[in-house]
């Protein structure tokens, strides 16, 4: 895929730094306007921003799902999950019940390079998160934004990939924790974990109490998914 940048969106190695030194600033705004080439105002909307080198219809099957899925999650578990409103921060949540219910979009977990300088030593942090790669592009559905993933990953750290198969396996250990699976399994505090009671539920990992809460959700995605098909 050939990216068609606009002259505003070049990337050089002195942009690059200063939009990682500042990247969680405004909900990653900056990041958010280079990785779409979207303005402001746009990216600000309740619009999922695509780079202009990718078509647009791939919005149609974020559309189709995700009015199933946020009517799933508030009737079975009164958990709001919406694609277009208030995604900043629920990146767990509506990154694995996309891939739960498409499994051709992989779930991705890694983070967000949050790059400081103190006293011209460089510190780095990864603050966690969870996207979607279908193909060559990524669907990072907290930013809101489609963009291709050679672009995406000059910010962001890949570190583990989970097909739906994998994901339904993990659900099945740990129940209904839609998370950052590395560290709840390894039983690391996660600092922006959604979960509630957090270090209570690690104790709970592969118990039957757990698989059966990871097969309830299994099978309600399933059932949309087949309704969607069936009509």
């Amino acid at each position: 895929m050939t990216l068609d940048i606009n002259k505003r969106y070049i990337l050089n190695s002195k942009r690059i730094k200063n939009i990682k030194q500042h990247i969680l600033i405004n909900n990653c705004l900056e990041l958010r306007k280079v990785l779409t080439q979207k303005k402001e105002s746009y990216i600000q909307s309740s619009n999922i921003a695509v780079h202009p080198s990718i078509d647009d219809s791939i919005l149609k099957i974020i559309d189709e799902a995700a009015p199933k899925i946020y009517n799933l999650m508030l009737k079975e578990y009164n958990i709001y999950i919406d694609y277009y409103h208030k995604t900043i921060g629920n990146c767990y949540g509506l990154s694995i019940m996309l891939n739960l219910y498409d499994g051709n979009f992989k779930l991705i977990q890694g983070g967000i390079l949050d790059i400081k300088y103190d006293f011209d030593v460089k510190i780095n942090y990864l603050y966690k998160h969870s996207w979607l790669e279908k193909d060559d592009i990524v669907y990072d559905p907290a930013l809101r934004i489609i963009t291709p993933k050679e672009l995406y990953y000059i910010f962001v750290e890949k570190q583990d990939e989970y097909s739906k198969e994998e994901t339904e396996n993990m659900l099945r250990k740990i129940g209904f924790n839609l998370t950052h699976f590395r560290d709840f399994i390894s039983d690391v505090q996660n600092m922006n974990n959604e979960t509630i009671g957090y270090n209570s539920l690690l104790n709970k990992i592969d118990t039957p109490e757990m698989k059966e809460e990871g097969e309830k959700l299994i099978s309600l995605v399933r059932k949309i998914k087949y309704e969607h098909k069936s009509k």
